[in-house]
This record gives C-alpha cells, structure tokens and sequence, in this order.
C-alpha cells in the first residue's frame, strides 16, 4: 500500500515539474475542474513557483461568470503588481522566500524586501452583478453595453494599499478577465419573423396577445390601456434608432390611472437592476452621474441597459422646487439628461481628477402627474427645460384614456395570484406566475427580450420625406408652447413612430421579413401623431378630493 502511494506522489510531482515548463511569464490560464476557486489554485501557484524558482507566472482558472455594463474607472492602463516575491533573513542569517499575492498585504518593515514582481496593466472597469460590485481588470477595451465576463473571481481583505494606489475610495472584489462577449444576442430580419410566425402558429400570439403579454403584471393580471395608449407603448419598444437616439416617452395623467402599475409590468419583462426608480422621493441628481467618489456614480440612467422607468418625475420636480434656491436648479439637473437621452458618448468629470466616458443604452419611459396648478402640459414648459422636453414623445392620458381605466375589467392570465404571506409562498407563487405566462402566450422574458433587442438593431425601410410632410402638417394643428417642443425634433419622433408601427405589423400580422412600411402604416402615423397633439389640451385638474378632468 505504502509503495503504492510512494509511486503516485511520485508521479504527481513528475507531472508538477513537466506543468512548470509549460508555465510562461504573465498570467498562466489552466482548466482544472479541481483548482476552481482563487484559493484553490492560488497553493497550487505557490508550490510551482517555489519547484520552478526562476521565473514569474500567475496561474489563474476561468471557472467564474459575471454580467453587466462596464463602466470605466480611469481612461489609461494601470500597472497592477499580481505577485511580489519577498526575500527576508532571520537572526541565524537564513533566507527565506515568501510570495505576495494581489490579496495578501505587504509591509517591508516585517515581511522583507522585494526581490522582484510580476506586473500587468490592465484597463480597469466597475460591474455590477447581481448588487454585487466588482473591479474588472481587462487587458482589451470594453463597449459599453451589456458583457458577459468569463474568469475568476477575487476577494480582497486588505484593501488599504490597493485602494490607496489606484484612488478608489473601496475596492472589495476584483475579476480577472480571460475572455468576454456581448449578452445582447439579436435575430437578422428573417430569424425574427420565423421565430414570431411559430409563436402565431403554436400559441396564436397575434398583435392581442403581444400587447395583452406587455401589459400582464406579477400579480396575474393584465393591466391594459386604451388602444392608442397600448399601441403607442408597443411602438416604442419595437423601434429602433434614428439619428443615434431611440425614442423616450414621457407619459402625464392623473392618479390613480395605471401608469405605476404598467412599470411594473414592464419591469417584469426586463428585470433590470436598477428597476423602476422612484423619482418622488428622489433628487434629479439620482438620474445623472456624479463625482463625489471615484469611481463617479454613474446615474440610474447609464446604469440602466434595455430600459429605463422612472415614476413620479414631476413629484420630483415639485419637491426640488421647494427645496431648492430657485427653479433654475432643477433646469440644471434635468438639462443634463439630453446628452443621455440622445445616447452619445462624451468624456465627464470633475475638478477632482475623476472623469468618466458616459453613454447611455436604454430607452426610458417617465411615467408622472402633472404638477400642482399645472392643468396643462405646455404650463410645464419652462419649469422642465425645452431641449430636455424635446427629447421625448409626450402623450397625455386624456378623457378617452380615464374613461377607459375607470370602466376597465382587468383580465387575468394566471389562475394562482402570488400570495405575499410569507417569502416561501411568494417565491412559489412567482413561479406560477412565470410558468402561467409561458402557458398561455408560449413566450417568456428571454423570447421577448430577443424581440426586442433584435428589433432595436435596425431600421425599417420608409420614405423620409413622406414623413416630414406629416410632420409639417401636425404644426397646423398645435399650439404654443408646445409647437416649438414638436417642431424641434418631431421628425425624429414620426421616424420612429413609423418604424415601430411596421414592424408590429411584419411581427404580428403580415409575417414580412422586408419590414417596408405599407399606407396603411404612413395613415396610422398620421392618426398617430394628430391624436397625441390633441391630448396636449386634456385639461388636468387637482383638488383635495384628487385628479379630474374638467375640459
């Protein structure tokens, strides 16, 4: 038995040796199912380091995953020392060698000198994981869109020094980078009606049912609006870009008219991070980035991916009004989302050394009543700047649109509603929920997610300057000061009015790959946008029984 087990360990100390000439200076990737943690193959390098005793490698495994957008910290490379080799005599005069990790403090005063180190650079990147924080070091240089990252993971105890040299106020995990690639994965125009013509064929998932999917909350029900309201939230969320920039809608009406409740819809399907944002009991700074710590707190919006919700925007307004020196503070703030909302890419910073590279990639949706006395929108003019105003599509919930969600029946799609009882129940019951959804439409988050993802990556084919007589046309009809806010960048607006009108169209009825508007869709435009102008003039009235409407 003894020689049996001399014979192994001898075997396994030939291969040790044979690994080491295979080791280069740098960082060493291996596969080994075994070394699958930073622990575990953080020994294993000691001992080869100690048998090899010349050169400097790090050997690392890619057994971790993490996903997010990845924010710059510092726009030039850094040089992080990985390993330290320390040499240190005692009082006998013997020489003893140590090796200092990226996670082990170093102090010459006790552990010894430096003999020499194995440095890489590396860009360095903030991600958020699942609520967890991580600094990626990357060699390559990452787009700013949602990455799935494969290698390892590393806590950091001692965080002083590395925190001290890289002046970043905590660093608590770093992740190690072997390999990435984009988790925004789209159909060409082909896939996509295939995949929506089996979902007809299979589940009968017409344009009824894909609204009827978009409006179904977690709770079991369908929380749907009046048709246009529908159609205009569908035609957001299938267009793509014009000019650089999707189209953000900014949606006013009285309480208790559904606007909450289809975030949270909304929310469901994307399962953003950041989730809906609560503008009510926030500050705009929360929207935007800031530069107090490094690296800058980028903002709800950058952080957002797909989509952005924000409740309560003009409650935000209303409290920073009272708060606030003057109104032109909150002009200030809110200004600054234009560069967001037009998604471009500019350097920002701060008198602190502490600059960003920012570029949003959600399309957001504000959902708000209007603010006290302010019956109409055009009196929100001024107390929101003009050029942030046209950046969005602004409808308002009329008569119509009331009238539709006081008499409205909820349909529900679940027979089970989540029971909220306890944690156990609720997670059962969030199951049912998800589980009923792909009973009764055949499409879950991931297949929609796919739509619209692939839908955002093109444009229709259309006639632009068909659009732009339409547009012209809607002036006629509009009314200061909101003219000026649709004669701004109404025509980006139609583009993509029209673009989403298409392909809900090819989608959901026609089954066309050539996604080429017909009439019918230039005609819908034009009803489109002749309906939206006409509810500018809802009269939004407030009083201390709540909202009416007294047009």
């Amino acid at each position: 038995m003894k020689n049996k087990e001399s014979v192994k360990e001898k075997l396994n100390e030939e291969k040790s040796l044979q690994e080491i000439e295979n080791y280069v200076e740098g960082i060493n990737w291996i596969e080994d199912n075994f070394f699958n943690s930073w622990n575990k193959i953080k020994g294993k390098n000691i001992k080869q380091l100690k048998q090899d005793g010349e050169k400097m490698f790090l050997l690392l495994n890619s057994s971790d995953t993490i996903k997010g957008k990845p924010q710059l910290i510092q726009d030039i490379k850094q040089t992080i020392p990985l390993i330290t080799k320390v040499e240190k005599k005692d009082k006998e005069g013997e020489i003893s060698i140590t090796y200092k990790f990226i996670d082990d403090r170093y102090d010459r005063r006790y552990d010894g000198h430096e003999v020499e180190s194995l440095e890489q650079t590396f860009l360095l990147y903030k991600i958020i994981d699942n609520g967890e924080e991580f600094i990626v070091f990357s060699e390559k240089e990452l787009e700013n869109q949602l990455i799935t990252f494969k290698g390892i993971k590393i806590r950091l105890p001692n965080l002083s020094d590395l925190s001290k040299n890289l002046k970043i106020r905590s660093i608590s995990k770093i992740f190690i980078v072997k390999e990435h690639k984009n988790s925004i994965q789209t159909l060409n125009k082909k896939e996509l009606i295939n995949l929506t013509k089996k979902l007809n064929e299979k589940y009968g998932m017409d344009k009824e049912k894909f609204i009827d999917f978009t409006f179904s909350h977690p709770d079991g029900n369908i929380y749907r609006h009046s048709n246009d309201y529908n159609l205009i939230r569908i035609i957001q969320l299938l267009s793509g870009k014009f000019q650089g920039y999707p189209l953000h809608c900014l949606n006013m009406g009285p309480l208790g008219k559904g606007k909450t409740c289809e975030l949270e819809a909304l929310n469901y399907k994307f399962n953003e991070d950041s989730g809906i944002l609560e503008a009510g009991n926030s500050t705009p700074k929360v929207l935007i980035p800031s530069f107090k710590e490094k690296p800058a707190n980028v903002g709800y919006v950058i952080r957002c991916v797909r989509i952005g919700l924000i409740d309560e925007l003009m409650k935000m307004v209303h409290n920073s009004q009272a708060n606030a020196r003057s109104g032109e503070m909150i002009q200030q703030h809110l200004s600054q989302l234009n560069m967001l909302l037009e998604h471009k890419e500019r350097t920002i910073g701060s008198g602190n050394d502490n600059t960003l590279k920012a570029k949003s990639t959600s399309k957001l949706i504000f959902a708000t009543n209007p603010l006290p006395k302010k019956m109409r929108i055009g009196y929100h003019v001024g107390v929101i700047d003009e050029s942030t105003l046209s950046r969005m599509l602004i409808w308002v919930q009329d008569v119509e649109e009331q009238n539709f969600i006081q008499r409205n029946i909820l349909k529900s799609y679940c027979p089970h509603t989540p029971n909220t009882k306890s944690q156990k129940e609720g997670s059962r019951n969030s199951n049912i929920v998800k589980n009923s959804l792909e009973y009764c439409y055949g499409v879950g988050s991931n297949i929609y997610i796919t739509i619209y993802d692939s839908c955002n990556d093109f444009l229709c084919k259309m006639d632009l300057d068909r659009i732009k007589r339409i547009k012209n046309s809607s002036l006629i009809i509009c009314k200061e000061p909101m003219k000026s806010i649709w004669d701004a960048r109404g025509f980006h607006h139609s583009v993509l009015i029209l673009d989403g009108i298409c392909k809900f169209r090819c989608l959901f009825e026609d089954f066309d790959k050539n996604f080429k508007p017909k009439d019918s869709d230039y005609d819908e435009l034009e009803r489109l946008i002749f309906k939206m102008i006409k509810t500018w003039d809802t009269n939004l009235n407030i009083n201390d029984s709540g909202w009416k409407d007294d047009s």
